[in-house]
């Protein structure tokens, strides 16, 4: 089967996941906020113009030849250089068959309707700016949730994250049971980088998201709802819930992540 691109959110407790797959399996639904902060990297990468190169770009690995930016993970070394959750049956591990800047990537791979797997950074307390940038590659004609940024308000939760749905992408804002997607092109064999730039106002004022494909703007604008005082910010790659449908293999490269408090 032709490799698929998708992406979307995520987030895991150990919890059920719903059966709809319009949700990851916490969803901010119990209102509980991920302990503690991710690992950050070594702070010698970042994006650059948004565009990843095919081939490794240096000895020193893609992330080398990037100007800096709070964390910058190519997986070259052998290192995801970020913290890790998992539920269900979906293991990952650095992989040396796919890569958008050899010689690795991040792979999961779900095993069964549910399963999570992912690498994210957490920011405890309030962020004002959050960008998230990744390279993707999908086997599989199943549905996932790959890679998003999630909001854990003092009630409630939201998450802002990319969705693949049998051949169809979106962008997604999933808050408190409402889900309001917004279509992105369709997806071609191959890599494709995501890029999600969130300025999240404090209450009442509607935060502003720019999401990008491959450089191309598909959504400017304020999100659906006012949001409470933030009390825990996430920036996650990886599966982070599949449902309806299977199989779904993901190859992750060339993460970057920036914030400011």
């Amino acid at each position: 089967m032709a490799p698929l691109f998708a992406a979307c959110g995520l987030s895991v407790t150990g919890v059920a996941p719903p059966d709809d797959g319009d949700a990851g399996p916490n969803g901010g639904r119990d209102g509980s906020a991920p302990v503690g902060d991710g690992a950050i990297g070594d702070g010698d990468g970042g994006i650059g113009d948004g565009a990843a190169g095919d081939a490794d770009a240096s000895a020193g690995g893609w992330c080398a030849t990037q100007p800096p930016h709070e964390i910058c993970v190519d997986f070259d070394d052998g290192q995801i250089i970020l913290a890790t959750s998992a539920f269900g049956a979906a293991p990952s591990a650095i992989d040396d068959t796919q890569s958008r800047s050899a010689p690795s990537s991040l792979r999961s791979e779900a095993e069964a309707i549910g399963a999570t797997s992912y690498a994210y950074q957490s920011w405890g307390g309030s962020r004002s700016v959050v960008d998230l940038a990744f390279d993707v590659l999908v086997e599989g004609a199943g549905y996932a949730q790959i890679g998003g940024v999630e909001l854990f308000p003092t009630t409630g939760y939201r998450q802002l994250l990319f969705e693949y749905d049998n051949g169809s992408l979106a962008f997604i804002e999933f808050a408190n049971g409402v889900k309001t997607p917004h279509t992105l092109a369709a997806p071609a064999a191959g890599w494709h980088r995501l890029e999600l730039h969130a300025e999240l106002e404090p209450v009442p004022a509607r935060s502003k998201v720019v999401v990008k494909q491959d450089g191309l703007t598909y959504f400017d604008g304020e999100l659906a709802s006012g949001h409470g005082m933030l009390t825990n910010v996430k920036a996650d790659v990886g599966i982070v819930y599949c449902g309806k449908s299977l199989p779904v293999k993901l190859f992750v490269d060339n993460v970057t992540i920036d914030s400011q408090p």
